[in-house]
């Protein structure tokens, strides 16, 4: 089934919220006429994409997120996410063209926690060539690296783009385990 613009652009808006919204809220991110806005939402609850956490507030549900082309999270792939990687698959920060750090990261994990640490011209740099999202894309986790490409977009710098990095993978890395 295929979702038109204004139902798709709802679904996406409630998944970049990261928690329920209300109706409001959601109409003023996307700047879309609160009635046909509260049309949609009724459409997509009844077809399962949205649901209503507590009165007033929506969230996107795991259909939803499968309607937008994020695969299921199972515990199969749950797993294969957060699994220990061989070196050739591992992470290797750089802070520039050549410029090994000496540190890399050889799972999901672990990536989180050398963000912590890593000096902040290597998150930049990487986060400037798309090279964070393309390695978490190839794990599996097509849903977090689009987050942190969303990252990107808001332009980050320094503490506040490690902070972002950092909060963004560890709170994923929580929600996977949950499914192992």
């Amino acid at each position: 089934m295929s979702l038109t613009e204004d139902k798709r652009k709802i679904l996406e808006g409630l998944w970049e919220s990261l928690h329920a919204i209300t109706p409001m809220e959601l109409s003023n991110k996307l700047k879309m006429h609160f009635p046909a806005l509260m049309m949609h939402l009724v459409w997509l609850k009844r077809m399962g994409y949205v649901y209503s956490s507590k009165k007033g507030y929506y969230a996107i549900t795991d259909k939803g997120k499968e309607i937008l082309g994020f695969p299921r999270l199972t515990h199969k792939l749950a797993k294969e996410i957060l699994s220990s990687l061989p070196s050739e698959r591992s992470f290797y920060f750089f802070t520039g063209i050549g410029d090994y750090t000496g540190n890399f990261a050889k799972s999901l994990e672990e990536f989180s926690e050398k963000i912590r640490e890593i000096n902040i011209q290597s998150i930049e740099f990487h986060m400037s060539r798309g090279d964070f999202e393309r390695w978490i894309s190839d794990l599996g986790d097509k849903e977090l690296a689009k987050r942190i490409g969303l990252l990107k977009k808001q332009g980050l710098t320094g503490n506040d783009l490690r902070q972002a990095v950092y909060q963004t993978v560890k709170a994923r890395c929580q929600e996977i385990r949950r499914n192992i």
